[in-house]
């Protein structure tokens, strides 16, 4: 194992490699090969992102995506037993939605709730759920900003 730059690179017994960067593995043999494909998959999420984002307004779409963002949860708690195990059990407290995790969303919803364009707030929404399913691609290319 060596490390190249902000690459881990792992090299097989037949001579085949396989590079560690962030949160993703890319089998490649060399550096450049890294580059091109990181570079194809930011094309990508940018093509995919853009191509959401430019959807035309869809009321229900918006309709279901808000309660399941802003939807809470009740928190549990957990007892270890003399036996070994664990019972779990629901408290009073209320946890935190999804949109309490992430201030700044919740600072441009409310901003476009305010200035009421319906159309903006499911483009948020759309792009965090977007954010959701490709999560550990997004954050090892680092492309939150280009998303949001």
């Amino acid at each position: 194992m060596r490390l190249e730059g902000s690459y881990v690179i792992y090299q097989y017994k037949n001579g085949a490699s396989v590079v560690y960067d962030g949160l993703i593995f890319l089998n490649s043999q060399t550096e450049d090969n890294v580059v091109s494909k990181k570079r194809k998959y930011t094309d990508a999420i940018q093509h995919e992102t853009t191509k959401i984002l430019h959807k035309p307004y869809d009321k229900e779409k918006h309709e279901r995506l808000m309660p399941k963002i802003t939807k809470r949860k009740p928190q549990h708690k957990h007892r270890d037993l003399r036996s070994g195990g664990v019972k779990f059990y629901p408290s009073d407290k209320m946890g935190k939605s999804l949109l309490d995790h992430r201030l700044v969303l919740k600072r441009k919803i409310e901003e476009a709730v305010a200035a009421n364009n319906d159309f903006k707030q499911l483009n948020l929404l759309r792009g965090f759920f977007f954010c959701l399913q490709d999560f550990s691609l997004i954050v090892s290319l680092n492309l939150f900003n280009m998303v949001t």
